[in-house]
């Protein structure tokens, strides 16, 4: 019996520079990041609207390391690596180069959260394609739409549903942590932070400590 590797996930792993320079250049990375953050005016109408709580430059400033001389020098000594992998990986790049199309900055603090996750260059061939579109179909209609699907599905949106419902009215109900992290979220961000506090708490359960915590809450008799 033989075993074979077949679409290995490969990752790469090194320093960014073997000197001590990688330190110089992250701390001018955040001072312009910063800065950007505070000069971008059309960045930050965009952000405003479509990634609250934080900034990005995506829409305003995508191309960095052609503007900054700073996201450069991190373009370059990225550029090395991305060759030594590439030679890893065995690529045939005859006639080809690999190079950055876009770099922009985003700056999250913490709790925020965004929906942006675009490949435009990552496409599929005209044959590849039509089989995805019909292999979608056919799992649409024979799977994800199926009624025990279905069923299924509405049972766990009414599971978190009250579970939030029941949180958000009384977070004391939450383990000593997370109610203390709901009240100190309610106090410093009224009932929108309470709310959060709760969809986090939420958001962190396995489907069947979900479904324990319902039966806790809702059905007579279940341990606490």
């Amino acid at each position: 019996m033989a075993t074979h590797r077949l679409f290995p996930t490969l990752i790469y792993s090194a320093r960014l520079s073997s000197t001590t320079s990688w330190s110089q250049l992250n701390n001018r990375l955040l001072r312009e990041c910063q800065q950007l953050s505070l000069d971008d005016e059309a960045g930050q109408r965009w952000s405003a609207k479509n990634y609250p709580g934080g900034f990005t430059s995506y829409n305003s400033a995508s191309h960095m390391h052609r503007l900054s001389p700073t996201f450069a020098a991190l373009e370059r000594k990225l550029n090395w690596h991305i060759a030594a992998f590439a030679r890893a990986l065995e690529f045939d790049l005859t006639g080809r180069t690999l190079a950055m199309t876009d770099c922009w900055v985003n700056i999250m603090p913490q709790r925020v959260v965004h929906g942006l996750h675009l490949h435009p260059l990552a496409t599929l061939s005209d044959a590849c394609r039509e089989e995805h579109l019909e292999l979608k179909s056919f799992l649409g209609e024979h799977v994800y739409r199926h009624y025990k699907v279905l069923r299924m599905t509405s049972k766990a949106r009414r599971v978190v549903q009250q579970l939030f419902e029941a949180f958000f009215k009384d977070v004391s109900l939450m383990p000593t942590e997370h109610r203390d992290q709901a009240r100190a979220s309610q106090s410093a961000h009224g009932e929108a932070g309470r709310a959060r506090a709760v969809a986090d708490y939420i958001a962190g359960m396995t489907d069947r400590y979900a479904i324990l915590e319902h039966q806790r809450l809702f059905e007579p008799g279940e341990g606490t």
